[in-house]
C-alpha cells in the first residue's frame, strides 16, 4: 500500500510502496492532484497559480502588531546580505529565489505555514 508523505512545510514529497519514508518527512491520507499544492494539516490548498509580486509592504500590513514584533526580531537575526537584499527589494516575487527563504523564516517564527502563505498570498 502506497503512503504519502510531506515536509514540515507542507511541500509533497512523495509517495512510496515499501521504501522507508524520508527522514523528517509526514504521512498524509492521500496525494496532491498537483505536486505544488501545499497540505495545510486537513486537506492540501489550491494549486498555485503561476508567478506573482506583492509589494513588500504587504505582509507587513496583514500582520498583527505581535506578529510583526516576532517578525522584526527574526530579521535582525538574518545574515548582512540577506538584509541588504530584502532592504534594497521594492516588490517580493514568487519566482526570485529567496521568497522561499523569507516563507520559511515567516513560518518558523510564526510556528504556521498556513500563516506565512496568508501573509504572503497575492494583492486583490
Amino acid at each position: 500500500m502506497t503512503k504519502y508523505f510531506v515536509d514540515k512545510q507542507g511541500n509533497y514529497i512523495g509517495g512510496f510502496d515499501e521504501a522507508p519514508a524520508p527522514a523528517g518527512a509526514v504521512e498524509v491520507p492521500l496525494a496532491p492532484d498537483d505536486a505544488r499544492q501545499k497540505w495545510l494539516g486537513t486537506a492540501y490548498g489550491p494549486i498555485p497559480s503561476g508567478p506573482y509580486m506583492i509589494s513588500k509592504s504587504t505582509p507587513w500590513i496583514r500582520m498583527s502588531d505581535d506578529e510583526a514584533e516576532l517578525i522584526t526580531g527574526a530579521m535582525q537575526q538574518a545574515g548582512a546580505r540577506l538584509k541588504g537584499i530584502y532592504d534594497a527589494a521594492t516588490f517580493l516575487s514568487t519566482d526570485d529565489p529567496l521568497w522561499a527563504t523569507l516563507h520559511d523564516m515567516i513560518a518558523t517564527t510564526l510556528n504556521s505555514s498556513t500563516r506565512a502563505d496568508e501573509l504572503l498570498a497575492p494583492e486583490t
